[in-house]
């Protein structure tokens, strides 16, 4: 398993998987099972939902990957990606000190 960092925790791997097929009245109903049975509690500290896409038009997949994080101040956060900073000239730069930022916070 993977660990993953954010700005308030870190998730060693681990915990629960569940995986959400079929048409979407089957995935409703999945989820209404796993609300009904408990699987989100009070304890659950974040969810991870992965998934890929397909675009036909230019034959292309691509991984998503979101994070819902319950903050101990039980408040909420919305954080976003700007990909249109990553056409400039200090690309790498960037990328290399946004990675070195987030290795530092999963060792605080």
């Amino acid at each position: 398993s993977q660990t993953f960092s954010t700005e308030y925790n870190t998730y060693f791997g681990g915990g629960y998987n569940y995986q959400l097929r079929g048409s979407l009245l089957e995935i409703i109903g999945d989820l209404s099972e796993l609300e009904n049975t408990s699987w989100f509690d009070r304890n659950t500290r974040a969810i991870f939902l992965t998934f890929n896409l397909y675009n036909p038009n230019v034959n292309l997949f691509i991984y998503c990957s979101l994070l819902m994080e319950y903050l101990p101040s039980m408040g909420y956060l919305i954080l976003e990606l700007h990909l249109l900073r990553f056409n400039c000239r200090f690309t790498l730069l960037w990328l290399t000190l946004q990675k070195a930022k987030d290795s530092l916070i999963g060792f605080t």
